[in-house]
Protein backbone atom coordinates (compact mmCIF):
# COMPACT_ATOMS: atom_id res chain seq x y z
CA UNK A 1 0.00 0.00 0.00
CA UNK A 2 2.87 2.47 -0.73
CA UNK A 3 1.09 4.03 -3.82
CA UNK A 4 -2.03 5.05 -1.42
CA UNK A 5 -2.47 7.99 1.40
CA UNK A 6 -5.07 8.20 3.69
CA UNK A 7 -6.71 11.29 4.40
CA UNK A 8 -8.97 12.63 7.13
CA UNK A 9 -10.69 15.97 8.17
CA UNK A 10 -11.82 16.13 11.68
CA UNK A 11 -13.42 18.08 14.02
CA UNK A 12 -14.10 17.31 17.72
CA UNK A 13 -14.61 13.87 17.61
CA UNK A 14 -11.74 11.84 19.38
CA UNK A 15 -13.74 8.75 19.91
CA UNK A 16 -14.84 8.18 16.43
CA UNK A 17 -11.64 9.39 14.94
CA UNK A 18 -9.51 7.04 17.48
CA UNK A 19 -12.12 4.03 16.26
CA UNK A 20 -10.96 4.90 12.83
CA UNK A 21 -7.55 4.78 12.41
CA UNK A 22 -7.52 1.40 15.14
CA UNK A 23 -9.91 -0.15 12.32
CA UNK A 24 -7.54 0.95 9.83
CA UNK A 25 -4.44 0.05 11.07
CA UNK A 26 -5.67 -3.40 12.09
CA UNK A 27 -5.86 -4.42 8.18
CA UNK A 28 -2.95 -1.78 7.09
CA UNK A 29 -0.52 -1.49 10.02
CA UNK A 30 1.78 0.61 7.58
CA UNK A 31 -0.36 2.83 5.56
CA UNK A 32 0.02 6.53 5.14
CA UNK A 33 -2.13 8.59 7.17
CA UNK A 34 -2.79 12.44 7.06
CA UNK A 35 -4.94 14.29 9.78
CA UNK A 36 -6.24 17.66 9.61
CA UNK A 37 -8.37 18.85 12.98
CA UNK A 38 -10.27 22.35 12.89
CA UNK A 39 -12.03 21.40 15.91
CA UNK A 40 -12.48 23.76 18.84
CA UNK A 41 -10.40 21.48 20.63
CA UNK A 42 -7.40 19.71 19.41
CA UNK A 43 -7.36 15.75 19.37
CA UNK A 44 -3.41 15.76 18.16
CA UNK A 45 -1.85 14.78 21.71
CA UNK A 46 -4.48 11.97 22.80
CA UNK A 47 -4.32 10.46 19.19
CA UNK A 48 -0.11 10.57 18.79
CA UNK A 49 -0.13 9.27 22.28
CA UNK A 50 -2.70 6.77 21.96
CA UNK A 51 -0.94 5.77 17.96
CA UNK A 52 2.73 6.05 19.01
CA UNK A 53 4.37 3.38 16.86
CA UNK A 54 2.59 4.26 13.89
CA UNK A 55 3.80 7.70 11.40
CA UNK A 56 0.51 9.80 11.41
CA UNK A 57 1.16 13.09 9.94
CA UNK A 58 -1.48 15.54 12.23
CA UNK A 59 -1.89 19.03 11.26
CA UNK A 60 -4.22 21.41 13.23
CA UNK A 61 -5.84 23.70 11.69
CA UNK A 62 -7.68 27.37 11.77
CA UNK A 63 -10.61 26.61 13.94
CA UNK A 64 -13.97 25.52 11.68
CA UNK A 65 -12.15 26.09 8.84
CA UNK A 66 -14.52 23.48 7.38
CA UNK A 67 -14.52 20.16 5.19
CA UNK A 68 -13.67 21.72 2.04
CA UNK A 69 -10.48 24.08 3.04
CA UNK A 70 -9.69 21.02 5.48
CA UNK A 71 -9.42 18.42 2.62
CA UNK A 72 -7.24 20.56 0.10
CA UNK A 73 -4.91 21.16 2.97
CA UNK A 74 -4.68 17.74 3.10
CA UNK A 75 -4.26 16.72 -0.59
CA UNK A 76 -1.53 19.00 -0.83
CA UNK A 77 0.11 16.92 1.83
CA UNK A 78 -0.37 13.66 -0.26
CA UNK A 79 2.93 12.69 -1.62
CA UNK A 80 1.24 9.57 -3.08
CA UNK A 81 -0.43 8.83 -6.26
CA UNK A 82 -3.49 8.12 -4.75
CA UNK A 83 -5.65 9.10 -1.84
CA UNK A 84 -8.45 7.72 0.13
CA UNK A 85 -10.98 9.92 1.53
CA UNK A 86 -12.89 8.72 5.19
CA UNK A 87 -14.95 11.17 7.44
CA UNK A 88 -13.89 10.86 10.97
CA UNK A 89 -16.92 8.49 11.74
CA UNK A 90 -16.54 5.91 9.36
CA UNK A 91 -14.59 2.56 9.62
CA UNK A 92 -12.91 0.00 7.59
CA UNK A 93 -12.90 -3.44 7.56
CA UNK A 94 -12.74 -6.68 5.30
CA UNK A 95 -15.27 -5.52 2.75
CA UNK A 96 -13.27 -2.28 2.53
CA UNK A 97 -11.15 -3.75 -0.34
CA UNK A 98 -8.55 -0.75 -1.26
CA UNK A 99 -6.34 -2.84 -3.51
CA UNK A 100 -8.65 -4.31 -5.38
CA UNK A 101 -10.37 -0.76 -6.14
CA UNK A 102 -7.07 0.68 -6.60
CA UNK A 103 -6.41 -1.97 -9.61
CA UNK A 104 -10.47 -1.40 -10.68
CA UNK A 105 -8.79 2.28 -10.75
CA UNK A 106 -6.18 1.65 -12.97
CA UNK A 107 -7.22 -0.92 -15.15
CA UNK A 108 -10.60 1.64 -16.17
CA UNK A 109 -8.26 4.16 -16.36
CA UNK A 110 -10.53 6.44 -13.80
CA UNK A 111 -9.59 9.49 -11.68
CA UNK A 112 -12.34 8.27 -9.13
CA UNK A 113 -13.63 5.50 -7.34
CA UNK A 114 -15.95 5.14 -4.36
CA UNK A 115 -18.24 2.61 -2.82
CA UNK A 116 -21.22 2.56 -0.30
CA UNK A 117 -21.85 3.02 3.61
CA UNK A 118 -23.10 0.52 6.19
CA UNK A 119 -24.56 2.52 8.07
CA UNK A 120 -25.41 2.21 12.50
CA UNK A 121 -27.47 4.07 14.50
CA UNK A 122 -26.72 7.76 15.52
CA UNK A 123 -24.77 7.95 18.38
CA UNK A 124 -26.52 10.49 20.61
CA UNK A 125 -25.84 9.12 24.20
CA UNK A 126 -24.67 5.98 25.99
CA UNK A 127 -27.80 3.75 25.39
CA UNK A 128 -27.19 4.64 21.96
CA UNK A 129 -23.62 3.22 22.43
CA UNK A 130 -25.56 0.03 23.82
CA UNK A 131 -27.68 -0.31 21.17
CA UNK A 132 -24.62 -0.04 18.41
CA UNK A 133 -23.02 -2.79 20.43
CA UNK A 134 -25.19 -5.00 19.78
CA UNK A 135 -25.98 -3.94 15.86
CA UNK A 136 -22.60 -5.01 15.58
CA UNK A 137 -22.94 -8.75 17.59
CA UNK A 138 -25.74 -9.41 14.92
CA UNK A 139 -24.71 -7.59 11.66
CA UNK A 140 -27.36 -5.01 11.31
CA UNK A 141 -26.26 -2.73 8.99
CA UNK A 142 -28.49 -0.37 6.49
CA UNK A 143 -26.15 -0.01 3.42
CA UNK A 144 -26.80 3.24 1.40
CA UNK A 145 -25.46 4.23 -1.69
CA UNK A 146 -25.08 7.73 -3.58
CA UNK A 147 -24.55 7.55 -6.94
CA UNK A 148 -26.38 8.84 -10.29
CA UNK A 149 -26.57 11.91 -12.72
CA UNK A 150 -25.74 15.45 -12.37
CA UNK A 151 -26.55 18.04 -15.23
CA UNK A 152 -27.75 21.52 -15.64
CA UNK A 153 -30.08 22.69 -18.26
CA UNK A 154 -30.99 26.02 -18.65
CA UNK A 155 -30.74 27.24 -15.22
CA UNK A 156 -32.38 24.54 -13.70
CA UNK A 157 -29.91 21.82 -12.07
CA UNK A 158 -30.73 18.12 -11.99
CA UNK A 159 -29.46 15.52 -9.65
CA UNK A 160 -30.53 12.27 -9.64
CA UNK A 161 -29.39 9.90 -6.55
CA UNK A 162 -29.56 6.28 -6.91
CA UNK A 163 -29.43 5.37 -3.09
CA UNK A 164 -30.91 1.81 -2.92
CA UNK A 165 -28.32 -0.40 -5.84
CA UNK A 166 -25.26 -1.63 -5.33
CA UNK A 167 -23.95 -2.79 -8.30
CA UNK A 168 -20.46 -4.66 -9.05
CA UNK A 169 -19.22 -1.67 -10.45
CA UNK A 170 -20.91 1.05 -12.78
CA UNK A 171 -19.81 4.78 -13.87
CA UNK A 172 -21.38 7.76 -12.49
CA UNK A 173 -21.36 11.38 -11.94
CA UNK A 174 -21.15 11.13 -8.04
CA UNK A 175 -20.30 8.83 -5.32
CA UNK A 176 -19.88 8.55 -1.90
CA UNK A 177 -17.55 10.49 0.46
CA UNK A 178 -15.36 7.77 0.99
CA UNK A 179 -13.57 7.02 -1.98
CA UNK A 180 -9.95 6.86 -3.70
CA UNK A 181 -8.80 9.42 -5.87
CA UNK A 182 -5.85 9.84 -8.33
CA UNK A 183 -3.90 12.74 -5.95
CA UNK A 184 -2.94 14.96 -9.67
CA UNK A 185 -6.62 14.71 -10.54
CA UNK A 186 -8.18 16.39 -7.95
CA UNK A 187 -5.60 18.62 -7.49
CA UNK A 188 -5.44 19.67 -11.07
CA UNK A 189 -9.08 20.59 -10.84
CA UNK A 190 -9.00 22.90 -7.89
CA UNK A 191 -9.85 20.47 -5.05
CA UNK A 192 -12.59 21.55 -2.75
CA UNK A 193 -14.48 25.34 -2.95
CA UNK A 194 -13.68 26.33 0.21
CA UNK A 195 -16.67 28.64 0.93
CA UNK A 196 -18.21 25.75 1.18
CA UNK A 197 -17.85 24.72 4.72
CA UNK A 198 -20.56 22.17 4.53
CA UNK A 199 -23.02 20.83 1.53
CA UNK A 200 -19.65 20.34 -0.43
CA UNK A 201 -20.02 17.42 -1.88
CA UNK A 202 -22.22 17.35 -5.07
CA UNK A 203 -20.58 20.71 -6.45
CA UNK A 204 -17.19 18.79 -6.05
CA UNK A 205 -18.86 15.85 -8.04
CA UNK A 206 -20.42 18.24 -10.40
CA UNK A 207 -16.78 20.36 -11.13
CA UNK A 208 -15.18 16.96 -11.86
CA UNK A 209 -18.22 16.10 -14.12
CA UNK A 210 -17.15 19.28 -16.40
CA UNK A 211 -13.46 18.84 -15.71
CA UNK A 212 -13.96 15.46 -17.79
CA UNK A 213 -12.93 13.45 -14.90
CA UNK A 214 -14.16 9.64 -14.83
CA UNK A 215 -15.64 8.49 -11.99
CA UNK A 216 -17.27 4.78 -11.11
CA UNK A 217 -18.58 2.61 -8.56
CA UNK A 218 -17.95 -0.37 -6.54
CA UNK A 219 -19.67 -2.88 -4.83
CA UNK A 220 -16.49 -4.26 -3.15
CA UNK A 221 -15.34 -1.34 -1.64
CA UNK A 222 -17.85 -0.36 1.51
CA UNK A 223 -16.91 1.04 4.80
CA UNK A 224 -18.68 0.98 7.81
CA UNK A 225 -20.48 4.42 9.07
CA UNK A 226 -21.03 4.96 12.73
CA UNK A 227 -22.18 8.81 13.21
CA UNK A 228 -21.59 10.52 16.09
CA UNK A 229 -23.68 14.00 16.99
CA UNK A 230 -22.37 16.42 19.41
CA UNK A 231 -24.34 19.72 20.48
CA UNK A 232 -22.02 22.33 19.16
CA UNK A 233 -21.25 20.39 16.01
CA UNK A 234 -24.67 19.45 15.18
CA UNK A 235 -25.06 23.50 15.14
CA UNK A 236 -22.16 23.85 12.87
CA UNK A 237 -23.53 20.87 10.25
CA UNK A 238 -27.14 22.61 10.17
CA UNK A 239 -25.52 25.53 8.35
CA UNK A 240 -27.05 25.57 4.88
CA UNK A 241 -24.50 26.71 2.37
CA UNK A 242 -27.13 26.45 -0.76
CA UNK A 243 -27.07 29.41 -1.82
CA UNK A 244 -23.16 29.67 -2.44
CA UNK A 245 -23.50 26.74 -4.66
CA UNK A 246 -26.69 28.06 -6.88
CA UNK A 247 -25.25 31.56 -7.16
CA UNK A 248 -21.36 30.32 -8.10
CA UNK A 249 -23.32 28.19 -11.40
CA UNK A 250 -26.41 30.94 -12.07
CA UNK A 251 -29.20 27.85 -10.50
CA UNK A 252 -32.84 29.62 -10.27
CA UNK A 253 -33.73 25.88 -9.27
CA UNK A 254 -32.62 22.57 -8.17
CA UNK A 255 -34.59 19.78 -8.93
CA UNK A 256 -32.90 16.00 -6.77
CA UNK A 257 -34.79 12.85 -6.71
CA UNK A 258 -34.66 9.80 -4.84
CA UNK A 259 -34.99 6.33 -5.11
CA UNK A 260 -36.37 6.06 -1.49
CA UNK A 261 -39.56 7.88 0.08
CA UNK A 262 -37.45 11.35 -0.48
CA UNK A 263 -39.16 11.03 -4.09
CA UNK A 264 -38.31 14.38 -5.74
CA UNK A 265 -37.02 17.11 -3.65
CA UNK A 266 -36.90 21.30 -5.22
CA UNK A 267 -35.16 24.20 -3.91
CA UNK A 268 -35.69 27.29 -5.23
CA UNK A 269 -34.17 30.77 -4.97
Amino acid sequence: MEDITIIVKTMDRYESLQKLLKSVFKIYPDINIIIADDGEESCKEKILNKFKEKEIEYYELEKDVGLSAGRNFLINKVKTKYFLLLDDDMEIDKKTDIEYAVKKLEEEELDIIGGYCRNYKTINNNFDRILVFFEKIFRYELPTNYIGTLRMENDVFYADYIVHKFPEYTTSDIVLNAFIAKTKSIIDMGGWDEKLKLQEHTEFFYRAKLNKLKVAFTNRFSIQHHPMRLKDYKKKRERDYTDIFMNKYKIKKIIRTYDDKRGTVITEK
